[in-house]
This record gives C-alpha cells, structure tokens and sequence, in this order.
C-alpha cells in the first residue's frame, strides 16, 4: 500500500513524517518550502505525480493533497485555533488562524477519511 505524505520541510511533522519513512517501505514523504503556506494552492502539485493509496499530512492544508478515490489521513500534531495560544501570537496570526486557516482546517476534516491526533489533549480541542 502507497502512501505519500505532502508536509512543509523543517517542522517537528516533517522529521516525525522522516522516520516513517525510513521505517515503512511504502511510505514517501514529499516535502514543500514552509513558505507554501502563504499560498497553499502551491502545495496542490506536491507529490501529484506519485501514485498513492492513502494520502497522509497535517490537517492545516490537507485540503491541497487530497486525490479523488484516494482515502485521506489528516494527524493534528499541534492546533493552532486554540485560544490559548492567542496571548503568544502575532496579531497578523491570530487573524490567519481566526479566518482562512480555520476554514482550511474545517475542509480537511470533512473531507478527511480518518483524523489522528498525536495527543488525547489535542483531540479534545478539536472535537
């Protein structure tokens, strides 16, 4: 079984992703620049020319991987809509988070196969 991972290099995601990868065979992690997140429609191409079973990435711009007929796998490994986290952003961050980014988050998972979550406390906070 296939599996590509589409995640920005350089986040604790991308180095946990890493070592799937060099455990699991069939598991290819294709990275794109941090940057992307700017304008996720950039990351639409990343990793489109792989053939894959099961797509797997972060929930944030999972929306830009999905494939028609192929089972996507979103994993939460922080949540950045947390109000908590308010006092420690930007102002600009705080509105990416408020608009766009939660409506991307909102669109990966109802188009996501499965959701994981590296915590039970992230699970409560989006459920």
């Amino acid at each position: 079984m296939k599996v590509i991972s589409p995640l920005p290099t350089g986040s604790g995601a991308y180095i946990l992703h890493k070592l799937l990868q060099e455990n699991l065979s069939d598991y290819t992690l294709c990275s794109y620049p941090p940057l992307y997140s700017l304008f996720p429609p950039l990351i639409y191409p990343v990793g489109r020319r792989l053939r894959a079973d099961i797509v797997h990435t972060i929930a944030d711009y999972a929306i830009f991987s999905s494939r028609i007929n192929v089972p996507l796998v979103t994993t939460f490994h922080n949540y950045y809509l947390d109000e908590n986290l308010r006092p420690y952003s930007s102002m600009v961050q705080n509105i990416h988070y408020a608009t766009d980014l939660k409506w991307l988050i909102n669109l990966s998972l109802k188009y996501a196969s499965r959701v994981t979550t590296v915590s039970h406390f992230i699970e409560d906070k989006i459920y």
